[in-house]
């Protein structure tokens, strides 16, 4: 969890943005912009540095740079995505001309393609989507109102 006291963000950010001065000067010396191998070896260095050899500690690491990945696709990449997704339109919708699959307020196709383990969703994922044992319900993102299956 990146969510640190006020404290903690004002001794870490300037060196962070040490580092990042540091990465962009790599970028303009090198043609081919080793941005990612720079971050892993940053990384790589950090993590050997911090956690010693012992199972526990490894399973911290692992823990923490999974926990970080996650958090970064749910509140930086998968914005983008469903965005995207809502402006270029899903590539999972199927079944288009089923009037089952659309929504009765304003046309909106539902995805059949969008019930996976057991949840509802349409192009955006959205806290108030969820299954019932009898049909499925969603959220439709032309209007917000609710879709059954």
């Amino acid at each position: 969890m990146p969510y640190i006291s006020e404290e903690k963000r004002e001794v870490l950010d300037p060196v962070i943005e040490n580092l990042l001065q540091t990465f962009r000067g790599l970028q303009s010396d090198d043609p081919s912009d080793n941005t990612q191998a720079n971050m892993n070896y940053v990384i790589s260095r950090l993590l050997d540095r911090m956690y010693t050899s012992n199972y526990q500690e490894f399973n911290n690491a692992l823990g923490m740079l999974l926990a970080t990945a996650l958090e970064y696709y749910r509140r930086v990449v998968a914005p983008y995505e469903n965005q995207k997704c809502h402006d270029e339109g899903d590539v999972l919708i199927m079944l288009t001309d089923n009037d089952k699959f659309k929504c009765d307020k304003c046309g909106e196709f539902v995805s059949p393609h969008s019930i996976l383990e057991g949840r509802a969703i349409h192009c955006l994922v959205t806290p108030e989507s969820h299954w019932t044992t009898e049909t499925y319900e969603t959220l439709c993102e032309g209007c917000y109102e609710r879709v059954y299956m």
